[in-house]
């Protein structure tokens, strides 16, 4: 886990190619609260630079709210990420419809 930073600017990103690869967060002890995003906000000059950031406002089922605000860099970062899986995934899907049986 990354030392603490309210500002931080960078994220470690992992891909895993299947759910049951990714962590199974109901084997976790306590268990972590799910948060819903009540609301998106975007902050236009919400950096000291003047770049936008999202505000993701959140609520847990007891009624805590949360505020995660997030640089425009890390959500074009993770959009571009995102991008790749898909395109990524689309391709693997469409050769497996065109040639089945192909990497089995």
């Amino acid at each position: 886990m990354p030392e603490f930073n309210p500002l931080n600017q960078e994220v470690q990103v992992t891909i895993k190619d299947r759910p049951e690869e990714a962590p199974n967060y109901k084997d976790w002890d306590p268990v972590p609260s799910s948060l819903m995003i009540a609301e998106a906000l975007v902050v236009c000059r919400g950096m000291e630079s003047g770049a936008p950031t999202l505000d993701l406002q959140c609520v847990d089922r007891e009624g805590n709210t949360y505020t995660l605000m997030v640089t425009n860099g890390i959500i074009q970062s993770l959009a571009a990420v995102m991008q790749g899986a898909y395109i990524r995934t689309t391709l693997e899907d469409d050769i497996q419809r065109r040639n089945p049986g192909h990497g089995n």
